[in-house]
């Protein structure tokens, strides 16, 4: 038994992702070696601390009084928390958090296990960014649509509905007005002698 709990201890505490133990009031009471290498604290300088020395401020009070009511309540609560590390950057990590209840059913610890996201989020966040950056050029195509006229003169030509990459000239319809239109000489110039 006591060897168990030996092994247990030492899979704990070498785990690649942190590994948090509290007191039943908040205070933290245990900090693998995981913790020090995502968030720069030695594991003194969190003993004995409330959690919130990590807090960034990204999530609201609400956020926190659910998630603790939810822990307090000897639920299991997961979700994602945005903490801050001791250099003052910003670590994103998916945590679960579980209340150990004793014989009697009243909460003896509080364990929280963290796992690393921050490079995930940046990613969905880049791909985010793309994705709207392409609706926006979509959007333009869909408006006009600039081709090489020869002598590198640009020819501008208004697009009802959506553009079709394969023949761009598929979908292109030019009122009676449009067609009347000076064409630029420069691809800097617009029919008024302005920028386009």
């Amino acid at each position: 038994d006591e060897r168990e709990r030996g092994r247990l201890a030492s899979a704990v505490e070498q785990s690649p992702n942190p590994v948090w133990m509290l007191k039943p009031d908040g205070v933290i009471e245990f900090a693998n070696a995981a913790v020090t290498r995502l968030y720069g604290y030695s594991p003194g300088e969190l003993i004995g601390r409330d959690p919130s020395i990590l807090n960034s401020g990204v999530e609201s009070p609400a956020f926190w009084e659910e998630m603790w009511a939810t822990v307090r309540g000897g639920r299991t609560w997961s979700g994602t928390i945005t903490n801050r590390a001791k250099n003052g950057s910003l670590v994103a990590v998916d945590s679960t958090i579980s209340a150990l209840l004793d014989a009697e059913g009243r909460i003896s610890a509080i364990i929280a296990t963290d796992r690393d996201v921050t490079r995930e989020r940046a990613l969905e966040s880049d791909l985010e960014r793309s994705a709207r950056e392409r609706e926006t050029i979509e959007a333009a195509l869909q408006s006009s649509v600039f081709l090489e006229a020869p002598a590198g003169e640009r020819r501008q030509f208004f697009v009802a509905g959506r553009l079709s990459y394969q023949n761009p000239l598929e979908n292109v319809f030019l009122t009676d007005d449009q067609k009347s239109l000076p064409v630029p000489k420069s691809a800097g110039d617009s029919v008024t002698g302005g920028a386009i």
